[in-house]
Order: structure tokens, then sequence, then C-alpha cells
């Protein structure tokens, strides 16, 4: 059986843009109050709590630009949190979903139409595994059905 691994946006990223850095379209991350369930923030893969400061920014999950880079808007808390570390368990955030959309990608970053769907969040992982089993499928994006944002990457663990 495929273990999985459940990834946030990278570190590196998060921190850039908690510090100041431009975001995808080159604008500054705007500040809002976050109004709790809902405002997902996709490095740490938590809820932001009701009433602290997010950021609101426009990001992409791939490192260069190409026909299959998307750009999406995301949250992130505005200070400085900790990468999601129980990369083996599926984030607490998926349970606010019935379904969610799964997407693969191969090695250089283009969508496996093949290993792309929606599916239940309860099946989640079943179906991941199942669709990581395709050797070309490098790894999967995980977004929602009705404003398909990015949430996180999942891998082969």
């Amino acid at each position: 059986m495929t273990a999985l691994k459940f990834i946030g946006i990278p570190t590196v990223d998060a921190q850039a843009l908690q510090t100041s850095s431009k975001d995808a379209y080159g604008m500054m991350p705007e500040v809002h109050p976050s109004s709790g369930p809902g405002c997902h923030c996709r490095h740490c893969l938590t809820t932001i709590a009701a009433g602290d400061n997010m950021l609101v920014l426009a990001y992409q999950p791939f490192e260069e630009n190409q026909p299959y880079a998307e750009t999406g808007p995301i949250f992130l808390h505005k200070e400085t949190c900790d990468a999601y570390s129980n990369t083996s368990k599926k984030p607490e955030i998926f349970s606010r979903w019935d379904e969610v959309i799964v997407r693969g990608y191969s090695k250089d970053n283009r969508i496996d139409y093949l290993a792309a769907k929606v599916i239940k969040t309860a099946e989640l992982e079943r179906e991941c595994r199942a669709l990581l089993q395709n050797p070309e499928v490098a790894y999967l994006h995980v977004r929602t059905t009705k404003y398909n944002c990015f949430q996180c990457r999942i891998e082969r663990a």
C-alpha cells in the first residue's frame, strides 16, 4: 500500500510572504482578520483562528511558469507558523468539505488528465493511493470543489 505525505507550501515561501515578499502577481499580500472556519493556512494546514491576522495572496504552487501552472488565492497566517508536521495524516481542514478535487501531475508538472477527479473527502486517502499507483503521476494537488482553491500537495511517502 502506498503511504501518503500531505505537504503545505514550502516554509521558505511561507516565511518570505510573511516577512514582506510579493505574491505571484507581484503584489504585497493583503492583511485581513480571519473569520475562523474556512480560513486555512496553506503552510501549517490548520484553521487561522477568528480575529487573527492572515495574509490573502495569489500563489502559484509550481516552481516555474508554464501552461499548467495555475495561480489562485490562498490564506497564510500573518505571523510565522510551523510547517504541517504530521504529514502522514490527513489534515483536519479536510473535515470541512464533503468533496475535493484531486489532480495528478507528471514529473514535468503537467496535468495527467487520467489522474484528475472529484472525490468524497472521506475517501481521500484511498483515492490518492490509487492515483499514485500510476508511475506517471509524480504528485497530486488537492483543491476545493466550490472555489477551486489550492489546499495542499500529496506525494508518496
